[in-house]
């Protein structure tokens, strides 16, 4: 009790709130054990804090149909990511001023949603409901992911006939630049052989569309398997496509938001130990200008994939202090890969809003090299929780 005490003042005193919000979403209800609150589906209410003795304790109820999967996670969310009932108590305040002081503002609020899923949804259904929207959803205009990489972007096994029948339709809220125009999300044919695939970024958008439902989500990118990071520097060959690929669709009339920029690659350069080397420094010339261009955020989040193997080994997600001449490649056919992975772990302590994201466990195809239709829809929900988790 005096730790579930302490951790409610902080966050009070963190938060600063005498309202709690209750935002209920299509799919069930919320509701009080005492009564005070009866909460239904697509709907907000309010209860006041206003004293040491408020204590309630919030139920959430699914429709039929639904499942409750937990209270969403997010800025000043209460019971962020429990699935059991949701108790806020201010006992324990009497005799704190200080604490009792800043129930007394009536601006100031906590939130608490449930998330709610249909009993058939898609795993990214089941990850991004469990996250609010980090922006505006009132905000119109398209809020466009840049993706660029090589052979697990494009990807090898993104082919027709992998994906469930919702995505293959697609909805008018997820959009991608593809052949010169604006398409619902699917397979693109913005990759080097110009061939429909689909990528991690699948998965990613499925998975904010499932934070962010009235929002309109957009991707642009361009692949190509094989490739080396020099050839994504300003002025390399491919980063000439992707930067025609912006400029099209800026100018095609879209009002565009850009909010972050998906990269993966690296075996490309892990087969030369100058190129190795050098990986992150090229990453960054590419941070550098992308976030110089006058219509993208100088501070453009970028989440770069970056590969752990399989949980059975004991190479650490933090390898801050890992010499990479210290133990052989576990890829004799990319004898520097341990190197660029190195790089791609250290280029977040160089520039701000640099997130690498950890892949283990993603499911290997046939060929030994690519990943399957499933392993390429768990990087993109990787991804995506990284961003609704840590950048936002």
């Amino acid at each position: 009790m005096n730790a579930i005490r302490i951790l409610l003042y902080a966050s009070i005193a963190a938060i600063a709130a005498c309202k709690i919000n209750v935002d209920v979403p299509a799919g069930g209800s919320v509701t009080t054990n005492s009564g005070s609150l009866s909460c239904s589906a697509s709907s907000s209410c309010t209860l006041d804090v206003a004293d040491i003795y408020f204590d309630e304790t919030f139920v959430a109820n699914p429709a039929t149909g639904f499942d409750f999967i937990g209270w969403k996670s997010g800025p000043a969310r209460l019971c962020a990511g429990s699935t059991e009932p949701c108790r806020f108590s201010t006992a324990g305040l009497a005799g704190n001023e200080d604490a009792i002081a800043l129930l007394d503002d009536p601006n100031l609020l906590v939130y608490l949603e449930p998330a709610f899923v249909s009993e058939s949804a898609e795993p990214e259904e089941l990850l991004g409901t469990t996250f609010s929207c980090p922006w505006d959803e009132s905000d119109p205009t398209l809020h466009v992911f840049l993706a660029a990489g090589q052979s697990n972007m494009v990807s090898v096994y993104g082919q027709s006939g992998t994906l469930p029948e919702k995505y293959v339709t697609g909805t008018d809220r997820l959009q991608m630049w593809d052949q010169g125009s604006w398409k619902r999300l699917g397979l693109s044919t913005e990759n080097g052989n110009r061939v429909p695939r689909y990528g991690p970024e699948l998965g990613f958008a499925w998975t904010l569309h499932a934070a962010c439902p009235e929002s309109n989500i957009g991707i642009i990118k361009y692949a190509v398997g094989g490739t080396s990071i020099t050839t994504w520097i300003p002025g390399g060959e491919n980063s000439a496509v992707l930067v025609a690929n912006i400029a099209a669709a800026l100018q095609a009339g879209t009002d565009i938001t850009f909010e972050g920029f998906l990269y993966k690659q690296a075996g490309g350069d892990s087969r030369n130990r100058t190129l190795a080397d050098a990986w992150g420094e090229n990453f960054l010339s590419i941070v550098d200008t992308t976030r110089s261009a006058g219509v993208i955020p100088n501070d453009l989040p970028f989440l770069l994939a970056t590969s752990r193997g399989t949980s059975d080994n004991a190479f650490p997600d933090d390898i801050t202090d890992f010499d990479p001449d210290s133990v052989p490649s576990p890829d004799p056919s990319r004898p520097f890969v341990l190197h660029v992975i190195y790089q791609q772990w250290m280029v977040q302590f160089e520039r701000p809003g640099i997130y690498p994201v950890i892949e283990r466990d993603i499911p290997i195809g046939a060929d030994g090299i690519h990943q399957t239709p499933e392993g390429i829809r768990m990087v993109g929900r990787g991804l995506a929780e990284v961003y609704l988790r840590d950048v936002n």
